[in-house]
């Protein structure tokens, strides 16, 4: 135990801290160690899945939802044509460039505003 007595020859009392470092009592304090370096991170975990997978299970979903017959309702491709052409026309009006150019088909300026919404 030290007590006040001071550590080194200068005229400068030094105190221990309760983490057993000696604060110097003068404008500059003494510095505390720096912390230490984070852990490594842990190594690279395998993925489950791959792109493959991830493809064919996007395929699997979009065949199983829009073309078979498993789900109630008639599938994509056995709806009325309509609806499709409609679907492309809009998709070609898009922004409203083409007929504002003097081209494109014309459409109800409803479904327009709406599919441009």
């Amino acid at each position: 135990s030290h007590g006040s007595k001071p550590l080194c020859s200068s005229a400068r009392a030094h105190r221990p801290t309760a983490a057993g470092i000696f604060l110097v009592d003068s404008p500059l304090q003494a510095r505390t160690p720096p912390p230490p370096p984070p852990p490594p991170p842990p190594p690279h975990t395998p993925v489950l899945y791959s792109k493959p997978v991830a493809w064919s299970a996007l395929v699997a979903y979009v065949y199983f939802v829009f073309i078979s017959d498993i789900l109630p309702g008639p599938s994509v491709l056995a709806l009325d044509p309509a609806p499709w052409v409609e679907a492309l026309q809009l998709s070609t009006n898009f922004w409203l460039i083409l007929p504002l150019l003097g081209a494109g088909p014309v459409l109800h300026p409803g479904l327009e505003a709406i599919f441009n919404f």
